[in-house]
C-alpha cells in the first residue's frame, strides 16, 4: 500500500453512452500532476481491473472530524488496507495538488454542501464527488449511492 497522496478528484456528470470507463460516469479534473499525464491513468485502471475489483466502507473518526463513512471501490487487495493508509495520511492530510478531500470530510459533516477556499471553484454537492487514488487504484467517495456508479466505471465498457 503506497501513500495516498495522489488523489484525482472525480465529478459526477450525466452518463455519457459515447465515452467509456470512468469518463462515461464522471468529470476527470486536471490537478497538474506531470507524473500521471500520457496514458497512465487508463495504465493504472487496466492494472487495477485485472487485479479485481472489490467494494468496502469505513468510518472516519478522529482527526478532527466528524463521524462519517467513507466507501472504497478498486483494487482488491488495496481497498482493504486503505483505512490504514487513511489513518497514517490524516494527520497531515498532504495531497500533491488542489483535491478538495480533507475540505469535503470537514465540511460533509456539517452542512452536506462544500464550497472552497481561496477562489478556487465551488462544489454544489459533495453527493456528486469522488476520488481516485492514483497510486494505489482505489477510488473514494463520501456517498455510498456513488457505489454502483464506481463499479460500472471500473468496467471495460
Amino acid at each position: 500500500m503506497q501513500n495516498i497522496y495522489l488523489l484525482q478528484p472525480l465529478t459526477r456528470k450525466t452518463p455519457d453512452n459515447e465515452k467509456q470507463g470512468f469518463d462515461r460516469y464522471f468529470r476527470v479534473e486536471s490537478v497538474g500532476y506531470a507524473e500521471y499525464e500520457f496514458g497512465t491513468f487508463p495504465r493504472i485502471l487496466k492494472a487495477t481491473r485485472a487485479n479485481g475489483i472489490a467494494t468496502t466502507s469505513f468510518e472516519v473518526n478522529g482527526f478532527g472530524l466528524v463521524r462519517q463513512t467513507v466507501h472504497l471501490v478498486g483494487d482488491k487487495d488495496a481497498v482493504h488496507g486503505w483505512a490504514d493508509a487513511f489513518a497514517a495520511w490524516a494527520p497531515t492530510h498532504y495531497t500533491k495538488g488542489v483535491t478538495r478531500f480533507w475540505d469535503a470530510l470537514e465540511e460533509e459533516g456539517k452542512k452536506h454542501q462544500l464550497v472552497e477556499r481561496d477562489r478556487w471553484q465551488r462544489v454544489d454537492n459533495v453527493a456528486d464527488r469522488a476520488w481516485f487514488d492514483l497510486n494505489n487504484g482505489v477510488a473514494v467517495t463520501l456517498n455510498l449511492e456513488l457505489v454502483p456508479v464506481l463499479m460500472a466505471a471500473f468496467e471495460k465498457k
